[in-house]
């Protein structure tokens, strides 16, 4: 059986109960010698209580997991020009304290090979703050050109639950759009990925580098590897509505 298939065993059923709470609304439009402002936003709390979690391919239980965090937007809007701010915090961790077998973590106990998760450990590859900026101008009715700006804190990689090592480097990437209206039905539209070709991870994972061909090749001895995020890209294409 190839060694990522799970075991055949019966795992206890994950449940997770959501909670959350919020306001949003609209304040009252405000006057300018140039253009009506709008201002739109929401707020909200939340947390997330997980059972029987699990976060590998095996289904080991890692116990119970709480994912707390806020969450926060606003719009503003003038004439043709639209900004918009976002942001989220997130606290998720491990309630219950779970032996688990893992034989690259290099904080392991190495006469059983088995990490030792306590509670208020962080869960893997869960960044604490999010947080994403944007502006849309409507050149002409039909034409309009935008912006974005995100931002991910660090988070732990996979296979590190006891929080061993340095989390991975958080980033901050640019991104541009464009779209061009011709009727009701017709509609181009072309986007700048990463503009400034940002070199960043999204995921973070322990290998196995002890009898791994490629990593004897190349010298490689630590076992943290990371998966990068989408180099500079272009997008164009067209929408239709029948």
């Amino acid at each position: 059986m190839p060694p990522w298939f799970p075991p055949n065993q019966v795992h206890a059923e994950s449940v997770t109960d959501f909670y959350s709470f919020g306001f949003r609304g609209q304040l009252p439009t405000i006057e300018t010698p140039l253009a009506p402002v709008q201002i739109a936003w929401n707020a909200s709390i939340y947390r997330n209580d997980t059972s029987h979690y699990s976060d590998n391919e095996l289904g080991d239980d890692l116990g119970r997991v709480r994912e707390q965090g806020v969450k926060a937007a606003v719009e503003v809007s003038t004439g043709p020009l639209t900004v918009s701010a976002s942001y989220k915090y997130t606290d998720s961790r491990f309630l219950d304290t779970t032996v688990l077998g893992n034989g690259v973590n290099a904080g392991r106990d190495l006469a059983t090979n088995t990490i030792t998760i306590k509670p208020g450990d962080t869960v893997p590859v869960q960044p604490q703050h999010t947080v994403k900026i944007g502006a849309a101008f409507a050149v002409t009715p039909q034409w309009v050109i935008g912006a974005t700006l995100r931002g991910v804190s660090g988070s732990n990689y996979f296979g590190d639950e006891i929080n061993y090592y340095p989390k991975m480097p958080g980033y901050f990437v640019a991104s541009f759009n464009t779209s061009y209206r011709y009727d009701e039905h017709l509609e181009f539209f072309g986007i700048l990925e990463n503009a400034f070709d940002k070199q960043y991870a999204v995921l973070g994972a322990l290998v196995v580098v002890q009898g791994n061909k490629f990593a004897q090749v190349s010298s490689v001895t630590d076992s943290r590897a990371w998966i990068l995020g989408q180099p500079l890209s272009v997008y164009g294409g067209f929408k239709y509505k029948f």
